[in-house]
């Protein structure tokens, strides 16, 4: 809902508390300005008989509704207590001034006060939500609502209830399935709860708290898992304010590791905490802790200068409020959402300002790769970073999020940073069983995304590492400079090629920390839509001219959830996992 619409929304269950995703399936009658009537015409004869009244709104309460015109067909009694009443091809309508609309086969009660029941094929809309019910409630003075055996629509989410009532603080349905798919379409994936309770959050404007009571999970159509007590979060974006902790499962099949499953822990908080958990059949159980604090933060806080950039659930809100959207939909440069998994492009992952930050880790067995060998495994006992950077000219603040325009052209301004960074700790290799300490110095120069034309980036940088071990007197020393650039063709299509080089002098101790090639071309690609995309990595040595690793991830979008495949040539695994649109639990 826009900022200009008034309580009427609790009408519509107070929709403004659900995320809001693409176009509706179906869009609503033309609608006039807020607080104006329908101009006369002959399904709306305004001021030309008893079919068609605008009662006055109710001036004893702090927040009105807008003015309410009808269209019906008779009226028995009067308009504060009377039954209006359609006929099979002309049912009654109330207009909301132009906001929200409701229409049935009968409504009676006290119209000029905002109380009444609608009964029979009840149908409720607005911009960007659809309810269609056996009984709509509603009591004006109160601002609450009840609807029986209804079905609650906006794109992508639709929950279907045997009871929902909405008041300005929550919504509770009973006995209701919430999927993601459109009305008429059989759902892929649901849950089933005796309860749903939403709440809006406090903190975070479009984003919804949700929890359900004996929460049961069907896919394609069967049971798999039952849980007395299910939370889960809906709406926002990756760029609001006040992240959420994520725990994240999947699952997989290599012959490194047998059957094994995966299990990813993001935290946030004072002290934010980062987990990781590989459990195999094959081999030693992986584990890995990590903690991230900001020590100082730049006057440009990374994550508001970011652009809205989606990932697969995420909703276009600022688009669906609008009755005509300022924007293309899915500019490419805004709204990409490349797959997470091995195959990503992230250029705007790196801070817009200068910090510093400590990170402490702990790790236990985990895969590591170098000097062309893939059977090495690394132990944190533990590890302390501390990283910093700083711009070397002045960062102005990116614009207001949803203008390409202005944005593009805030990008097309260099700037560039300086970054340093010092860790130390504990390392145990294996099966080579080598143990010792490493103190490592990393000093660099970068650029935020540089924009070269309307949907092409540039991305420079070039970095020199010292490391230092306890059990050699040399130092393991490379200069590596980055050249790379990404083209957008869609928000779901774009390629990147990266060129590496590396000078290197010395020798380590350790395997793992030792680089593979001195010359390296990384090549990544999305190509898709919004029901199917494939993205993949390829890593070639330019001075082997062989393939040190390539990973290939599918996603075919189905009917309420998206199933992830992605299959890692150097691990020789393959990684199932599956998001639900709108939904994080």
């Amino acid at each position: 809902m826009t900022g200009s619409k008034t309580r009427s929304a609790l009408v519509a269950f107070s929709l403004a508390m659900l995320p809001v995703g693409q176009a509706l399936a179906e869009d609503p009658p033309a609608v006039t300005q807020p607080g104006t009537s329908l101009p006369p015409s002959p399904a709306n004869p305004i001021g030309s008989g008893p079919k068609a009244v605008s009662p006055e709104p109710n001036t004893t309460s702090d927040a009105p509704l807008p003015v309410l015109s009808l269209d019906f067909e008779h009226i028995s009694g009067s308009q504060d207590g009377g039954v209006l009443e359609g006929t099979p091809d002309k049912p009654v309508r109330l207009n909301y001034g132009g906001e929200f609309f409701v229409q049935a086969d009968r409504i009676e009660g006290d119209l000029a006060h905002h109380n009444y029941s609608a009964t029979g094929n009840v149908k409720a809309y607005d911009k960007i939500a659809i309810i269609a019910a056996d009984k709509l409630i509603f009591d004006g003075a109160a601002k609450t609502s009840v609807g029986e055996n209804i079905l609650l629509y906006q794109r992508p989410y639709r929950i279907h209830a045997s009871r929902i009532e909405a008041t300005p603080l929550r919504i509770v349905a009973t006995d209701g399935h919430l999927t993601t798919t459109p009305p008429g379409v059989s759902p892929d994936f649901e849950m089933r709860t005796s309860k749903i309770t939403l709440t809006p959050d406090a903190h975070i404007p479009g984003v919804t708290r949700g929890s359900a009571e004996n929460a049961s999970f069907y896919l394609f159509h069967n049971r798999i898992l039952t849980l007395p007590r299910v939370r889960f979060r809906s709406g926002g974006q990756s760029g609001d304010a006040g992240p959420e902790s994520k725990l994240t499962p999947s699952f997989g099949l290599s012959d490194r590791y047998g059957v094994f499953s995966e299990v990813r822990y993001q935290g946030v908080g004072r002290y934010p905490i980062e987990g990781y958990a590989l459990l195999p059949t094959k081999q030693s159980p992986q584990v890995r802790v990590t903690t991230h604090q900001t020590l100082i933060a730049g006057h440009v806080r990374p994550a508001p200068a970011q652009p809205p950039r989606r990932d697969p659930l995420a909703a276009l809100h600022q688009f669906e409020q609008n009755a005509s959207p300022p924007l293309p939909y899915g500019d490419p440069l805004l709204f990409h959402d490349f797959l997470p998994e091995g195959a990503s492009i992230h250029p705007f992952d790196s801070p817009w300002g200068g910090g510093l930050f400590l990170s402490e880790e702990l790790a236990a067995h985990l895969s590591a790769s170098g000097r062309r060998r893939d059977d090495l495994y690394v132990s944190r006992l533990p590890e302390l970073r501390l990283d910093g950077s700083i711009p070397l000219v002045p960062v102005r603040s990116a614009p207001p999020p949803g203008d390409p325009v202005a944005f593009r052209q805030f990008l097309r301004r260099p700037v560039f940073y300086a970054s340093a960074g010092l860790t130390t700790g504990e390392y145990h290799e294996q099966p080579t069983d080598i143990h010792g300490r490493r103190d490592r110095v990393q000093v660099g120069l970068y650029t935020r995304p540089w924009m070269l034309g309307k949907d092409t980036l540039f991305l420079p940088s070039i970095q020199n590492t010292y490391n230092h071990y306890d059990k050699s007197k040399s130092l393991y020393q490379y200069t590596q400079t980055n050249l790379a650039i990404v083209h957008y063709f869609t928000d779901r299509t774009a390629l990147s090629f990266e060129y590496r080089t590396s000078k290197v002098t010395g020798d380590s101790p350790f395997n793992f920390d030792a680089l593979d090639t001195s010359r390296e071309l990384i090549t990544r690609a999305q190509l898709g839509n919004h029901n199917f995309a494939v993205s993949g990595l390829v890593r070639y040595d330019l001075e082997r001219n062989d393939v040190l690793d390539y990973r290939v991830t599918v996603a075919p979008t189905l009917h309420g959830f998206i199933p992830t495949f992605t299959y890692n040539f150097r691990d020789r695994s393959l990684n199932v996992n599956f998001e639900v649109e709108g939904i994080t639990f």
